[in-house]
């Protein structure tokens, strides 16, 4: 998927015509299938943007089809096109000039289960 053509949108459903579409993966390419969503379910919750196309494709994870493979690979050629992607926190205010400071607290599980 290196070379992928990029496409703007996280999900099609164009190739929905094919009949051979609802044939089951070999075992091979249900673990690779696996793997990947796998993967995607982490990078989920950084990129918003593809959350529901995650949670989508995690519902085929017990028997994925050549359906399933195929908007995984259509995520991914999505994923290529916006690597580049960021989303940044701005303050949505402006500060004045008496020295106002804008308190943010963020929580996170950043210690790995406690490993230093």
């Amino acid at each position: 998927m290196v070379k992928a053509k990029a496409v703007g949108t996280t999900g099609t459903t164009s190739f929905s015509h094919r009949l051979d579409l609802d044939e089951p993966l070999s075992a091979d390419e249900h673990k690779v299938y696996r793997t990947a969503v796998g993967k995607l379910l982490w990078l989920a919750l950084i990129r918003p943007d593809m959350s529901y196309v995650t949670k989508e494709l995690s519902r085929d994870l017990t028997a994925p089809t050549n359906r399933s493979l195929l908007k995984l690979k259509h995520l991914l050629r999505y994923l290529a096109g916006t690597k580049d992607y960021v989303h940044r926190l701005r303050a949505g205010m402006t500060l004045s000039s008496n020295k106002c400071t804008v308190d943010l607290d963020c929580f996170v599980d950043s210690d790995w289960a406690g490993c230093q």
